[in-house]
């Protein structure tokens, strides 16, 4: 009877044993894994939001349209819009009838400004539209909408986002996917330390392939047109009212991506369509850090860029009005305060016609 007792207790001890080899080696790997995931060296913290180790699931419902009225009772939605004399800025545009009625063809529309719905009433697959009840003081899900080459609805904004005293350096994340948007001339705008004139620094993401300014290429290639760069933008007006604006976009591996995908969640052929997680950083020193995670349900969550890092004054800043001598070759001027948060997207390029969509999920930023 000893001798099966103490049998038993070996077996049990060397069990133990295994067991705690195990778990040693499963934390060396989460240790390796966290280090390689680590954010850029310019920052002595990480945001207090774990995603930095295991993004959240991804939610495949499409979420709804958020539109405005203004104080004429026009629905209104804010976009970047070119300009005719080069650049962009940031309108309030007016959507007619005949838009609205086909974007409610394809997402539920909601009217933030509506007194007679209530919070409980403005409910999505995602969440409420209570906005003070999120992290991040605009919506947790939308969708940005793209008609035809004229018209945008869906960006959305803040200009105070409760920065801390001791805090420099803003971060921002979304999960998004979209459908019919590569390849059509738009890209989303993303800066961080925002004001409502354009101004600040941060990224871009879907289609630069074309863009020449300066006489200087700034894309990431002409054969991607879907992927991400850093980019600064300074859009405010000078001493006699007009804006001169200003902006760089950086190419080279320090600031491109790779090249993205797009469309419903499965192919026609069956062939899953991955979904995307964007996670970015801005320095007080104007050092943006960005970078993107793809899903797919067979392999979960893989960072495929790395982090992308530079600081948006290594180059001058591109004139956006032709032919102003005076601004070219400048570098952006960062004294004005700010501290807002955009999400948005350009007009698609001239000629294009139909519907391209953003779907933007879990938006979350903060300060530290």
């Amino acid at each position: 009877m000893n001798r099966i007792f103490h049998i038993v207790f070996f077996i049990a001890v060397m069990l133990s044993l295994a067991s705690t080899s195990t778990m040693a080696t499963q934390e060396s790997d989460k240790d390796k894994d966290k280090k390689d995931k680590a954010p850029p060296k310019f920052l002595d913290n990480v945001p207090p939001w774990e995603t930095y180790e295991q993004p959240p699931s991804v939610i495949f419902s499409p979420p709804p349209i958020y539109v405005r009225r203004d104080e004429n009772g026009n629905v209104v939605s804010k976009q970047i819009r070119k300009r005719e004399s080069g650049g962009y800025e940031v309108t309030e545009k007016i959507i007619p009838l005949a838009v609205l009625n086909r974007a409610s063809a394809i997402r539920h529309i909601i009217y933030l400004d509506d007194e007679d719905t209530s919070p409980d009433d403005q409910q999505s697959p995602s969440g409420p539209t209570n906005l003070e009840a999120l992290t991040c003081p605009i919506p947790e899900s939308w969708t940005i909408t793209i008609i035809d080459d004229d018209t945008v609805i869906g960006g959305e904004s803040a200009l105070d986002t409760s920065k801390p005293v001791d805090a420099n350096t803003q971060w921002m994340s979304f999960d998004f996917y979209t459908e019919d948007y590569r390849a059509i001339g738009s890209h989303m705008a993303l800066p961080l330390w925002f004001t409502d004139a354009l101004y600040g620094w941060g990224a871009l993401v879907g289609d630069n392939s074309g863009d020449y300014t300066g006489g200087s290429y700034r894309g990431c290639g002409e054969d991607m047109p879907y992927t991400s760069q850093i980019e600064g933008y300074n859009c405010l007006e000078d001493d006699l009212g007009t804006r001169a604006c200003k902006n760089a976009v950086y190419n080279g591996p320090d600031s491109c991506g790779v090249e993205y995908f797009d469309g419903p969640a499965y192919t026609e052929e069956g062939e899953e369509v991955p979904r995307y997680r964007f996670e970015m950083q801005a320095s007080e020193g104007h050092t943006v850090a960005y970078r993107m995670w793809e899903f797919k349900f067979l392999m979960g969550w893989t960072d495929i860029t790395g982090w992308k890092s530079l600081n948006v004054d290594t180059q001058d800043y591109f004139p956006c009005n032709e032919g102003n001598e005076n601004c070219d070759g400048e570098s952006a001027d960062w004294s004005t305060p700010s501290q807002g948060i955009f999400i948005g997207a350009t007009n698609a390029a001239l000629g294009y016609s139909g519907i391209a969509t953003i779907n933007i999920f879990n938006v979350r930023c903060g300060w530290f």
